[in-house]
């Protein structure tokens, strides 16, 4: 498993369990808007792509807030509820009851599936909640975060240990590619546009190569901090709408 360490919130934390596989725009695409004809710009344009789709995906620590394609992560916190359990005598029962019942939201969307909800018990093994019977999912496909509360009229379960990442949510997240694509033509438009500034420019020494010992005959691309400046710029307009914050 691919585990990439994520903050979420202040209660829990966030890993990457299997990263995105499909292109968020492919070399055949990008050469169209690009009006290349040649395959010689091939490794660059690649490059270039990857290093657009990086500054906003979560993945690799993008601001979009949004999951480009299908991507699994697991968002692990102490108890359902948030709080650490030695906080409850503080609490007077009707916030207790209400953080019982609460639901809790998940990140970068659009939710596809919540794939598990596991937590240890307080003799440390692990026990699985059950879809539709232990607890329920609203939001998937939708523009905004999706949660997951506990059935109607249910609670989750008391029987926590505390213990950091006692509960995990395994979930799967993304825009899918069967045809039509269902990524929104504006994401898209905006890296096909922060590829192309990035070779407009090309010639201001926005990028360091160097060849790469092992891959004969391959770059590699480093892009500056200007040009990551003049990415952010470009997409940011037309992304505005997409963003999702915490």
């Amino acid at each position: 498993m691919n585990y990439r360490h994520h903050h979420w919130h202040v209660y829990g934390q966030l890993y990457l369990i299997t990263p995105p596989t499909d292109d968020v725009v492919t070399l055949d695409e990008a050469k169209a808007f690009l009006r290349e004809t040649t395959s010689d710009n091939d490794a660059l344009i690649t490059a270039l792509i990857a290093a657009a789709v990086s500054t906003i995906d979560p993945v690799s620590g993008g601001w979009l807030g949004r999951s480009l394609r299908p991507t699994t992560w697991e968002l692990r916190q102490p108890s359902f509820g948030g709080f650490n359990c030695h906080w409850k005598g503080y609490l007077d029962r009707d916030y207790d009851r209400h953080l019982s019942a609460a639901g809790i939201q998940l990140p970068y969307p659009p939710l596809i599936s919540v794939d598990s909800v596991k937590y240890d018990d307080g003799d440390g093994v692990e026990q699985t909640l059950a879809a539709d019977t232990d607890y329920r999912v609203f939001g998937i496909g939708t523009a905004r975060h999706a949660r997951v509360e506990p059935a109607y009229n249910g609670s989750w379960p008391t029987s926590v240990r505390y213990d950091d990442e006692a509960v995990r949510i395994r979930f799967t997240a993304g825009y899918a590619t069967p045809a039509p694509d269902a990524l929104p033509g504006a994401i898209k438009q905006a890296v096909f546009l922060m590829v192309k500034a990035l070779m407009d420019l090309s010639a201001r020494n926005l990028f360091i190569s160097a060849e790469s010992v092992e891959g004969v005959g391959s770059r590699n691309f480093v892009v500056t901090e200007n040009g990551a400046m003049i990415m952010r710029n470009t997409g940011e307009n037309l992304l505005q709408t997409f963003r999702v914050y915490e």
